[in-house]
C-alpha cells in the first residue's frame, strides 16, 4: 500500500507539472499604453514650455557594409564603402561648422551658437540675425555674412508639431536613469511613407533626406516609381514627473538602391562580370524583421544589414536643458528683428 500511495502522488505531481507546462505564458507584446500617454503629456508640455535650452548634434554617414551594425544610441561612426575607403561625416548637416550646436527658446525669441560661440542666429518670427566673433548684427536668412550656412537650431513649434501629427509605432518603453534622474524612454518607428511625412514636416533639419533625398523620392513617386526605402526611429527620454523630454535621439536610414542593385556593384566591385549574382534571401515578412530588431543599445533599435545596399545614415541628437536667458541685443539687433528698444 506504501508503495501504491507513492505511485498515486508521483502520478499526481507529474499531472500538475504537465498542466504548469502547458499553462506557461508565452512572450505577450509590450502594452504600450501608458508609454503612448506618457508621450503626449510630453509633446504638450514641451509645445508649451515658455523658455528651453537644448545642445543638438546631427550627422550623416553613408555604409555599404552587409552584417555591419548600425543604430543604437551610439554616435554614428564613419563607415568604410566600396574598396575600403571612408565616407567623411557631415557634423550637424552644415558644411564648415562643428558639432555641436548649442541654443534655446524664450521671450518670443529662438537663437543657436555654433564654433563655441562664435556663430551666433537669432530669430523672432521670420526675421534672423547673425553675428561672426563679436562684430555687429546683421540681418541673415540662411547664411553667415561670409556665406557658410546659418547654425541650426531645434525649432520647438516645428519638430514636436511633426511629433503630433506623426504616425510613429511605439515599439520598445523601458525605466532607466539619466544624470542620476528617473526616465522613461520611449522609442517608436516609423517606414516608408509615415518616415517621409516625419521628415518632411522637419523633425530633422537640413538632413539629406529632407532635400535631395526627399526630392527625389516625390520626383519618382510623380512618375510612378518606388521612393528609397526608408525607416526612422525615435528614442525619447521623459521625465515621468514632470513630462518634459529629456533628451531626444533620432536615426534615419535610407537605402540608396535595390537589393538587387547592391548585389550586382557588390559582385564587380569583386572583380566580378556582373552578371549571375547570388540569389537574394526572400524578404522577411513584418513580424520576422521586428524579431530580429528586438535589441536595443540607449534607447534605439540596433540594426544590422544583411544586403550590400548602401545606405544612409542620418543621426540627429537633442539634449535639453534648464531655461536660459536669450543673447544680449542691443538695439539696432533688436530693430532688425523688429522689437522695441531695450529699456
Amino acid at each position: 500500500m506504501p508503495h501504491r500511495s507513492a505511485l498515486v502522488a508521483f502520478a499526481c505531481l507529474a499531472g500538475a507539472v504537465a498542466h504548469a507546462q502547458e499553462k506557461k505564458p508565452e512572450n505577450t507584446p509590450q502594452d504600450f499604453t501608458a508609454a503612448r500617454a506618457l508621450l503626449q503629456r510630453m509633446i504638450d508640455r514641451m509645445s508649451a514650455l515658455p523658455a528651453c535650452t537644448f545642445t543638438v548634434e546631427q550627422e550623416q554617414v553613408r555604409s555599404t557594409v552587409p552584417g555591419g551594425a548600425t543604430g543604437g544610441g551610439a554616435p554614428v561612426a564613419a563607415m568604410p564603402v566600396a574598396g575600403g575607403a571612408a565616407v567623411a561625416v557631415a557634423a550637424i548637416g552644415v558644411a564648415g561648422l562643428p558639432s555641436p550646436v548649442a541654443g534655446g527658446w524664450g521671450d518670443g525669441l529662438l537663437w543657436a551658437s555654433a564654433s563655441e560661440g562664435k556663430n551666433l542666429a537669432v530669430w523672432h518670427g521670420r526675421r534672423a540675425i547673425a553675428r561672426q566673433d563679436q562684430q555687429a548684427w546683421k540681418p541673415r536668412q540662411g547664411v553667415l555674412g561670409d556665406g557658410l550656412p546659418l547654425p541650426r537650431p531645434l525649432d520647438p513649434e516645428t519638430f514636436f508639431l511633426a511629433l503630433q501629427h506623426g504616425k510613429l509605432e511605439l515599439i520598445h518603453s523601458e525605466v532607466g536613469s539619466l544624470d542620476d534622474r528617473p526616465t522613461q524612454i520611449v522609442t517608436g518607428h516609423a517606414a516608408g511613407d509615415d518616415a517621409y511625412e516625419l521628415l518632411w514636416s522637419g523633425l530633422v533639419p537640413d538632413a539629406s533626406t529632407n532635400s535631395s533625398l526627399g526630392g527625389r523620392a516625390a520626383n519618382l513617386a510623380r512618375l510612378g516609381r518606388a521612393k528609397p526605402d526608408i525607416d526612422l526611429d525615435v528614442a525619447i527620454w521623459i521625465d515621468p514627473a514632470t513630462a518634459r523630454a529629456q533628451q531626444i535621439k533620432v536615426r534615419c536610414y535610407t537605402r540608396l538602391a535595390t537589393a538587387a542593385q547592391g548585389a550586382l556593384v557588390a559582385q564587380r566591385l569583386a572583380g566580378g562580370p556582373g552578371a549571375g549574382a547570388p540569389p537574394q534571401a526572400p524578404a522577411k515578412d513584418d513580424a520576422e524583421a521586428k524579431k530580429e530588431e528586438a535589441t536595443f543599445a540607449n534607447g534605439l533599435p540596433v540594426r544590422t544589414p544583411k544586403e550590400p545596399v548602401p545606405v544612409m545614415v542620418v543621426r540627429y541628437d537633442v539634449v535639453f536643458g534648464n531655461p536660459g536667458a536669450p543673447p544680449a541685443l542691443d538695439d539696432a539687433a533688436r530693430a532688425m528683428l523688429g522689437l522695441p528698444a531695450g529699456k
